[in-house]
């Protein structure tokens, strides 16, 4: 059953990709669109061995788990599991609903959770099921974003399919039960439903799909959102002008877009922009340190990940106490985002061990920044180079690190070609301008808020699509096969 139900469904999403229209692209054949589904479910299997025996935890085994929890307590017990989704009750076995630091925000990791619990009635419990799903639903967006661009580029077509489909870190984060890949449906739907926003007209069929794709990108990653919308505001005025004065008309958004935000950070300071940032600046350095956490019917607890055999003492299976005289982290589960620092326990009660997060092994100098817009001002160029230019190739032979290195630099090398062989007329601005947009604006958040390597590498892996798009429109790519043919004539 392990094995059996996940090529049952993978065959069936197969067929689904060969007979419906959706997946019908004139200059790529059916096979290769299959062999590139199946290339994501191998990558996928491949990041759950990783987050399993590699990393030994991590998001993927905690939506799945949580979704498990929650399947199991819809069938068991349908009214808790109202109060719990959508009263915010607490439920002890669920290590999502009870570390949500985000009062404002939705808390994207239990969309994660529900959608687990979704597949769960699919797949018996069996994992790799839900590894399946995920890929053909990441799989349609990746098409969606093909289909949506295509029709900008006159010749290579089937290679900028696979460079979008097969770039090794859009690939491997995209292809297991993790947020990217759900990212990748919601940005291909808004986008293929708008044409990047320069259609002029939608049917209801189209509306539907723009509302969904808008939701869905809200509930997963917010700040996605936001990247993309300043491009997309300035598509919807050149649909409706010209591309004249172009970049003028960005600046408008931008400034138009910024004003948008200084109102609502006024208008509730819940909102505000910049306390935001440090606010997930500074979950994501206590994150990156690690911990053990617990929980009962009243505390959240974080424990340091070092001294856990010194401050905690087993009960049962997953069942600890706190020894008298440990120090930790404590949240109530009526409000967490007021942290109180225990410096001497004397809780005797029995807590819940939900999960357990190594301190990362690798961390990117970050700058602490003060809440204030000018400070964080200061720090963006900073920020976005980070993050350009992380990973470069160093002395590690580790594929998980050797690869998006590698993978880093030949995305370097077509920004200084973009630069050096750049056409002399440069046609489809606006495309171009939404691409950038994207990738500067979600760099620059990445930057600002991302103290891990990991992370970095894998939070901006939506973006990279968007960057080779971007940069292939820009390239000349006579000015560079004339390059070549006098290299090789030397």
């Amino acid at each position: 059953m392990q094995f059996v139900l996940p090529i049952l469904y993978a065959l069936l999403f197969i067929f689904i990709i060969i007979r419906i229209k959706f997946f019908a692209v004139p200059e790529i054949p059916r096979g290769m669109m299959v062999s590139v589904f199946v290339i994501k479910i191998v990558a996928g299997i491949f990041l759950w061995i990783i987050y399993t025996y590699y990393y030994d935890s991590g998001d993927l085994q905690t939506y799945y788990n949580d979704g498990n929890t929650l399947y199991k307590l819809l069938l068991s017990d349908p009214k808790q599991f109202y109060n719990v989704v959508f009263k915010g009750a607490s439920y002890p076995r669920l290590a999502i609903w009870n570390s949500s630091f985000e009062p404002v925000l939705y808390n994207d990791a239990r969309t994660m959770a529900l959608l687990n619990m979704f597949f769960r009635f699919f797949s018996f419990g069996c994992i790799h099921v839900h590894t399946v799903f995920m890929c053909f639903l990441s799989f349609m967006g990746i098409t969606a974003i093909y289909k949506t661009f295509r029709n900008y580029f006159i010749s290579f077509r089937g290679l900028l399919f696979l460079a979008v489909a097969l770039v090794p870190t859009v690939l491997f984060w995209s292809s297991g039960v993790l947020k990217e890949g759900l990212l990748f449906v919601g940005i291909g739907m808004l986008l293929y439903s708008t044409n990047c926003g320069l259609s002029t007209s939608y049917s209801f069929k189209k509306i539907i799909f723009i509302l969904f794709s808008i939701c869905l990108l809200l509930l997963i990653k917010f700040y996605i959102l936001i990247a993309i919308l300043p491009g997309f505001l300035l598509n919807i005025i050149v649909s409706r002008t010209s591309e004249k004065r172009i970049l003028l008309k960005y600046f408008s958004v931008i400034l138009f877009s910024a004003t948008c935000l200084i109102v609502i950070s006024f208008a509730d300071a819940r909102y505000n922009i910049v306390n935001i940032i440090i606010d997930k600046q500074t979950k994501a350095i206590s994150e990156a340190q690690g911990g053990v956490f617990l929980t009962n019917e009243k505390h959240f607890v974080s424990i340091d990940y070092d001294k856990q055999n010194q401050f905690l003492q087993e009960i049962k299976t997953d069942s600890v106490r706190i020894k008298a005289g440990s120090s930790y982290l404590q949240w109530g589960l009526e409000n967490m985002h007021d942290t109180t620092f225990v410096t001497s326990s004397t809780d005797t009660s029995a807590f819940l061990r939900l999960y357990s997060v190594a301190p990362a092994r690798s961390l990117v100098d970050i700058k602490r920044n003060k809440p204030d817009l000018f400070n964080i001002l200061l720090s963006v160029p900073k920020a976005f180079f980070n993050t350009l230019l992380f990973p470069l190739p160093g002395f590690s032979l580790n594929p998980l690190k050797l690869i998006p290195a590698l993978q880093n630099v030949i995305i370097l090398l077509l920004l200084l070609c973009a630069v050096f062989f750049r056409k002399t007329t440069i046609r489809h601005k606006a495309i171009i301008i939404f691409c950038l947009s994207f990738v500067i604006i979600l760099y620059t958040l990445i930057g600002l808020t991302t103290p891990v390597a990991g992370a970095i590498i894998r939070y901006k892996s939506p973006a990279i699509p968007f960057l080779i798009i971007g940069l292939f429109l820009i390239i000349d790519k006579e000015k560079l096969l004339k390059l070549f043919s006098f290299l090789k004539s030397c």
